[in-house]
Protein backbone atom coordinates (compact mmCIF):
# COMPACT_ATOMS: atom_id res chain seq x y z
CA UNK A 1 0.00 0.00 0.00
CA UNK A 2 2.70 2.35 0.88
CA UNK A 3 4.11 1.48 -2.39
CA UNK A 4 1.38 2.74 -4.49
CA UNK A 5 1.33 5.78 -2.48
CA UNK A 6 4.35 6.67 -3.34
CA UNK A 7 4.04 5.67 -6.73
CA UNK A 8 1.06 8.46 -7.04
CA UNK A 9 2.61 10.69 -5.08
CA UNK A 10 5.88 10.60 -7.94
CA UNK A 11 3.47 10.81 -10.92
CA UNK A 12 1.33 13.72 -9.17
CA UNK A 13 4.73 15.98 -9.09
CA UNK A 14 6.04 14.37 -12.91
CA UNK A 15 2.32 15.74 -13.86
CA UNK A 16 2.73 18.96 -12.42
CA UNK A 17 5.99 19.98 -14.31
CA UNK A 18 4.33 19.20 -17.08
CA UNK A 19 2.99 21.66 -19.35
CA UNK A 20 -1.05 21.97 -18.99
CA UNK A 21 -3.01 20.22 -22.43
CA UNK A 22 -4.05 22.32 -24.70
CA UNK A 23 -7.58 23.56 -23.99
CA UNK A 24 -8.02 26.85 -26.03
CA UNK A 25 -9.52 27.80 -29.26
CA UNK A 26 -6.25 29.46 -30.59
CA UNK A 27 -3.72 26.16 -29.38
CA UNK A 28 -4.24 24.45 -32.95
CA UNK A 29 -2.83 27.68 -35.05
CA UNK A 30 -0.47 29.03 -32.81
CA UNK A 31 1.05 24.91 -33.11
CA UNK A 32 0.92 25.25 -36.53
CA UNK A 33 3.03 28.56 -36.49
CA UNK A 34 5.59 27.39 -34.12
CA UNK A 35 5.59 24.31 -35.84
CA UNK A 36 6.89 26.11 -39.06
CA UNK A 37 9.60 28.41 -37.17
CA UNK A 38 11.17 25.22 -36.46
CA UNK A 39 10.84 24.03 -39.95
CA UNK A 40 12.62 26.71 -41.32
CA UNK A 41 15.10 26.59 -38.48
CA UNK A 42 15.69 22.82 -39.28
CA UNK A 43 16.40 23.55 -43.45
CA UNK A 44 20.10 24.58 -42.16
CA UNK A 45 20.33 22.25 -38.59
CA UNK A 46 20.16 19.17 -37.88
CA UNK A 47 19.07 19.52 -34.41
CA UNK A 48 18.89 22.15 -32.12
CA UNK A 49 18.45 23.03 -28.42
CA UNK A 50 17.11 25.91 -26.07
CA UNK A 51 20.58 28.15 -25.24
CA UNK A 52 19.56 27.39 -21.39
CA UNK A 53 17.29 25.35 -19.40
CA UNK A 54 15.19 27.22 -17.79
CA UNK A 55 14.50 27.62 -13.76
CA UNK A 56 11.52 26.79 -11.50
CA UNK A 57 11.36 30.40 -10.69
CA UNK A 58 11.18 31.61 -14.47
CA UNK A 59 8.26 28.84 -15.38
CA UNK A 60 6.41 30.33 -12.03
CA UNK A 61 6.87 34.32 -13.40
CA UNK A 62 6.51 33.29 -16.72
CA UNK A 63 3.21 31.23 -16.10
CA UNK A 64 2.02 34.75 -13.91
CA UNK A 65 2.67 36.76 -16.67
CA UNK A 66 1.27 34.72 -19.54
CA UNK A 67 -1.85 34.25 -17.00
CA UNK A 68 -2.07 38.39 -17.30
CA UNK A 69 -1.83 38.52 -21.06
CA UNK A 70 -4.68 36.27 -21.20
CA UNK A 71 -6.45 38.33 -18.87
CA UNK A 72 -5.79 41.12 -20.61
CA UNK A 73 -6.58 39.80 -24.11
CA UNK A 74 -10.01 38.98 -23.16
CA UNK A 75 -11.10 41.70 -20.83
CA UNK A 76 -13.83 44.34 -21.64
CA UNK A 77 -12.35 46.44 -19.11
CA UNK A 78 -11.38 50.41 -19.56
CA UNK A 79 -8.04 51.84 -19.41
CA UNK A 80 -8.42 52.58 -15.92
CA UNK A 81 -8.40 49.21 -14.54
CA UNK A 82 -6.08 47.88 -17.06
CA UNK A 83 -3.64 50.09 -15.71
CA UNK A 84 -4.83 48.93 -12.18
CA UNK A 85 -3.99 45.26 -12.80
CA UNK A 86 -0.60 45.90 -14.22
CA UNK A 87 0.67 46.94 -11.12
CA UNK A 88 2.71 43.88 -10.72
CA UNK A 89 4.23 44.28 -13.80
CA UNK A 90 5.22 47.74 -13.56
CA UNK A 91 7.77 49.77 -11.71
CA UNK A 92 10.53 52.84 -12.30
CA UNK A 93 12.50 50.88 -15.09
CA UNK A 94 9.10 49.93 -16.90
CA UNK A 95 6.60 52.81 -16.61
CA UNK A 96 3.16 52.99 -18.58
CA UNK A 97 3.29 55.49 -21.32
CA UNK A 98 1.24 57.36 -22.47
CA UNK A 99 0.51 59.06 -25.22
CA UNK A 100 -2.27 61.53 -26.23
CA UNK A 101 -3.38 61.17 -29.86
CA UNK A 102 -5.78 63.97 -30.70
CA UNK A 103 -9.63 62.52 -29.63
CA UNK A 104 -7.87 59.13 -28.71
CA UNK A 105 -4.72 58.07 -25.71
CA UNK A 106 -2.30 55.03 -26.06
CA UNK A 107 -0.70 53.21 -23.39
CA UNK A 108 2.41 51.54 -23.41
CA UNK A 109 4.43 49.44 -21.53
CA UNK A 110 7.21 47.12 -21.06
CA UNK A 111 6.22 44.40 -18.16
CA UNK A 112 8.90 43.80 -15.75
CA UNK A 113 8.99 40.23 -15.07
CA UNK A 114 11.89 37.42 -13.68
CA UNK A 115 10.93 34.93 -16.40
CA UNK A 116 12.37 34.56 -19.80
CA UNK A 117 9.71 35.41 -21.85
CA UNK A 118 10.26 39.42 -22.48
CA UNK A 119 6.44 41.07 -23.08
CA UNK A 120 4.85 44.45 -23.79
CA UNK A 121 1.44 45.51 -24.12
CA UNK A 122 -0.67 48.57 -25.73
CA UNK A 123 -3.94 49.37 -25.47
CA UNK A 124 -6.07 52.88 -27.35
CA UNK A 125 -8.81 54.57 -25.40
CA UNK A 126 -11.63 56.43 -27.30
CA UNK A 127 -14.88 57.53 -26.02
CA UNK A 128 -14.37 55.84 -22.38
CA UNK A 129 -13.60 52.31 -24.38
CA UNK A 130 -10.89 50.40 -24.78
CA UNK A 131 -10.60 49.82 -28.76
CA UNK A 132 -6.86 48.23 -29.42
CA UNK A 133 -4.74 45.52 -27.88
CA UNK A 134 -1.49 44.46 -28.85
CA UNK A 135 0.73 42.17 -26.96
CA UNK A 136 4.46 41.31 -27.98
CA UNK A 137 6.81 39.17 -26.68
CA UNK A 138 10.36 37.85 -27.13
CA UNK A 139 12.71 35.67 -24.97
CA UNK A 140 15.77 36.18 -23.17
CA UNK A 141 16.97 32.52 -24.28
CA UNK A 142 17.66 31.99 -28.10
CA UNK A 143 18.19 28.71 -30.19
CA UNK A 144 21.37 27.17 -30.71
CA UNK A 145 22.51 24.64 -33.33
CA UNK A 146 23.89 20.91 -31.79
CA UNK A 147 24.21 19.53 -35.38
CA UNK A 148 26.37 20.86 -36.95
CA UNK A 149 27.72 22.95 -33.91
CA UNK A 150 26.75 26.68 -33.69
CA UNK A 151 26.46 29.08 -30.73
CA UNK A 152 23.05 30.81 -32.53
CA UNK A 153 20.41 29.62 -35.17
CA UNK A 154 17.46 32.24 -33.72
CA UNK A 155 17.33 34.70 -31.08
CA UNK A 156 13.79 33.55 -29.78
CA UNK A 157 13.60 30.31 -27.76
CA UNK A 158 10.75 28.16 -29.96
CA UNK A 159 12.06 25.01 -27.86
CA UNK A 160 10.87 26.97 -24.52
CA UNK A 161 7.80 28.48 -26.11
CA UNK A 162 6.44 25.17 -27.56
CA UNK A 163 7.13 23.06 -24.54
CA UNK A 164 6.34 25.12 -21.42
CA UNK A 165 4.20 28.33 -22.85
CA UNK A 166 1.61 27.48 -25.94
CA UNK A 167 -0.53 25.15 -23.95
CA UNK A 168 -1.07 28.60 -21.52
CA UNK A 169 -1.70 30.78 -23.94
CA UNK A 170 -4.92 31.96 -24.82
CA UNK A 171 -4.30 34.65 -27.28
CA UNK A 172 -3.79 34.08 -31.41
CA UNK A 173 0.04 34.58 -32.42
CA UNK A 174 1.73 36.31 -35.47
CA UNK A 175 5.61 35.65 -35.90
CA UNK A 176 7.03 39.60 -36.80
CA UNK A 177 9.61 38.21 -38.80
CA UNK A 178 11.30 42.04 -39.64
CA UNK A 179 11.72 42.31 -35.77
CA UNK A 180 11.65 38.59 -35.01
CA UNK A 181 9.46 38.43 -31.83
CA UNK A 182 5.75 37.54 -31.45
CA UNK A 183 2.67 39.76 -31.68
CA UNK A 184 -1.30 39.79 -31.70
CA UNK A 185 -3.51 42.73 -32.63
CA UNK A 186 -7.09 42.69 -31.33
CA UNK A 187 -9.40 45.75 -32.40
CA UNK A 188 -12.37 45.74 -29.96
CA UNK A 189 -15.03 47.46 -31.30
CA UNK A 190 -18.05 45.49 -29.48
CA UNK A 191 -19.32 48.86 -28.04
CA UNK A 192 -18.06 51.07 -30.48
CA UNK A 193 -19.92 53.42 -33.76
CA UNK A 194 -18.36 54.20 -36.97
CA UNK A 195 -19.76 57.66 -36.91
CA UNK A 196 -20.34 59.89 -33.84
CA UNK A 197 -22.05 63.29 -33.08
CA UNK A 198 -18.37 65.05 -32.65
CA UNK A 199 -17.32 63.89 -36.42
CA UNK A 200 -15.47 61.37 -35.68
CA UNK A 201 -15.50 58.51 -37.69
CA UNK A 202 -13.74 55.15 -37.32
CA UNK A 203 -12.98 52.42 -40.31
CA UNK A 204 -14.57 49.15 -40.42
CA UNK A 205 -13.26 46.33 -37.91
CA UNK A 206 -12.11 43.93 -40.22
CA UNK A 207 -9.45 46.74 -41.73
CA UNK A 208 -7.05 45.25 -40.11
CA UNK A 209 -3.64 47.18 -40.60
CA UNK A 210 -5.15 50.14 -41.22
CA UNK A 211 -6.60 49.56 -37.71
CA UNK A 212 -2.55 48.71 -36.45
CA UNK A 213 -1.62 52.26 -38.27
CA UNK A 214 -4.74 54.09 -36.56
CA UNK A 215 -4.96 53.00 -33.04
CA UNK A 216 -1.05 51.90 -32.20
CA UNK A 217 1.54 52.69 -35.12
CA UNK A 218 0.75 56.18 -36.29
CA UNK A 219 2.13 58.15 -33.51
CA UNK A 220 4.58 60.57 -35.08
CA UNK A 221 3.96 62.31 -37.77
CA UNK A 222 7.19 62.60 -39.99
CA UNK A 223 8.67 65.83 -41.87
CA UNK A 224 10.50 63.73 -43.93
CA UNK A 225 8.57 60.38 -45.42
CA UNK A 226 5.32 60.15 -45.99
CA UNK A 227 3.63 57.09 -44.31
CA UNK A 228 3.80 53.73 -46.09
CA UNK A 229 -0.09 53.07 -45.55
CA UNK A 230 -1.27 56.35 -46.86
CA UNK A 231 1.37 56.11 -50.03
CA UNK A 232 -0.71 52.79 -50.36
CA UNK A 233 -3.55 54.53 -50.19
CA UNK A 234 -3.36 57.16 -52.23
CA UNK A 235 -1.60 55.29 -55.08
CA UNK A 236 -4.81 53.64 -55.75
CA UNK A 237 -6.89 56.64 -55.54
CA UNK A 238 -8.94 55.75 -52.67
CA UNK A 239 -10.64 58.69 -51.91
CA UNK A 240 -13.27 57.65 -50.04
CA UNK A 241 -10.82 55.87 -47.63
CA UNK A 242 -8.74 58.91 -47.59
CA UNK A 243 -11.79 61.05 -46.36
CA UNK A 244 -13.02 59.32 -44.11
CA UNK A 245 -9.59 58.94 -42.15
CA UNK A 246 -9.84 63.00 -42.59
CA UNK A 247 -12.27 62.05 -39.24
CA UNK A 248 -10.20 59.63 -37.44
CA UNK A 249 -9.80 59.97 -33.64
CA UNK A 250 -5.94 59.87 -34.21
CA UNK A 251 -4.70 63.37 -35.07
CA UNK A 252 -1.89 62.09 -36.57
CA UNK A 253 -3.62 59.52 -39.20
CA UNK A 254 -5.65 62.53 -39.89
CA UNK A 255 -3.52 64.62 -41.00
CA UNK A 256 -1.59 61.54 -42.97
CA UNK A 257 -4.57 61.45 -44.92
CA UNK A 258 -5.00 65.14 -45.47
CA UNK A 259 -1.12 65.03 -47.04
CA UNK A 260 -2.47 62.26 -49.52
CA UNK A 261 -5.48 64.10 -50.80
CA UNK A 262 -3.63 67.28 -51.29
CA UNK A 263 -1.30 64.93 -53.31
CA UNK A 264 -4.72 63.25 -55.02
CA UNK A 265 -5.66 67.18 -55.27
CA UNK A 266 -2.77 68.69 -57.41
CA UNK A 267 -2.18 65.73 -59.60
CA UNK A 268 -5.88 66.26 -60.76
CA UNK A 269 -7.32 62.69 -59.54
CA UNK A 270 -8.84 64.00 -56.90
CA UNK A 271 -11.87 66.71 -57.35
CA UNK A 272 -12.61 67.92 -53.71
CA UNK A 273 -16.21 68.26 -52.19
CA UNK A 274 -16.85 71.40 -50.11
CA UNK A 275 -16.99 69.42 -47.28
CA UNK A 276 -13.45 67.84 -47.79
CA UNK A 277 -11.89 71.39 -47.81
CA UNK A 278 -13.32 72.39 -44.69
CA UNK A 279 -12.42 69.73 -42.91
CA UNK A 280 -8.94 69.92 -44.56
CA UNK A 281 -8.69 73.69 -43.60
CA UNK A 282 -9.61 72.72 -39.89
CA UNK A 283 -7.49 70.37 -39.40
CA UNK A 284 -3.98 72.80 -40.08
CA UNK A 285 -5.43 74.82 -38.03
CA UNK A 286 -7.11 72.51 -34.63
CA UNK A 287 -5.19 73.49 -31.54
CA UNK A 288 -4.37 69.62 -31.28
CA UNK A 289 -0.37 68.65 -30.03
CA UNK A 290 1.25 67.07 -32.47
CA UNK A 291 4.54 65.15 -32.17
CA UNK A 292 6.50 64.58 -35.03
CA UNK A 293 9.95 63.49 -36.25
CA UNK A 294 12.67 65.19 -37.10
CA UNK A 295 16.45 63.98 -38.10
CA UNK A 296 15.07 60.81 -36.32
CA UNK A 297 14.54 63.65 -33.51
CA UNK A 298 11.17 63.64 -31.61
CA UNK A 299 9.54 66.70 -30.65
CA UNK A 300 6.18 68.28 -30.13
CA UNK A 301 4.36 71.25 -31.70
CA UNK A 302 1.16 73.24 -30.41
CA UNK A 303 -0.65 72.33 -33.97
CA UNK A 304 -0.10 71.20 -37.58
CA UNK A 305 0.19 74.86 -38.74
CA UNK A 306 3.38 75.55 -36.31
CA UNK A 307 5.92 73.11 -38.85
CA UNK A 308 4.68 75.16 -41.62
CA UNK A 309 4.81 72.43 -44.33
CA UNK A 310 4.18 73.53 -47.63
CA UNK A 311 2.70 71.74 -50.37
CA UNK A 312 5.67 71.32 -52.60
CA UNK A 313 6.72 69.40 -49.26
CA UNK A 314 4.41 67.03 -49.50
CA UNK A 315 4.28 66.66 -53.40
CA UNK A 316 7.97 65.57 -52.93
CA UNK A 317 7.07 63.14 -50.25
CA UNK A 318 4.51 61.14 -52.61
CA UNK A 319 6.85 61.69 -55.69
CA UNK A 320 7.42 58.00 -56.40
CA UNK A 321 3.72 57.09 -56.49
CA UNK A 322 2.54 58.97 -59.58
Amino acid sequence: MKYLLLIALVTSCLLQQQPVSAQNAYYRNNQFLLDRAKTNLRSHCQAFESSKPPGGGQLKADKKLISFLNQFYHSTAPAADIIKTMGGFTDRKHPINTMPLGGCTKYEALLSSDGILQAAIAFTEFNNEVVFKRIYFTTRHCMQCISPAQPLIDSLDINYLDVYCLPLIDFPLTLETGVHRFSTDATVYAQVKLDYPDGYKLIPADSTDLNHVVWYGNDTYSTEAADPIFINIASNHNTYLLYRLLYSPNHVAAVSALEAITCLEAKGIAKLPAYVIAKMDALRNAPVPLQYSSLGVRKRANNYNELAVTKEQILSRYDKVF
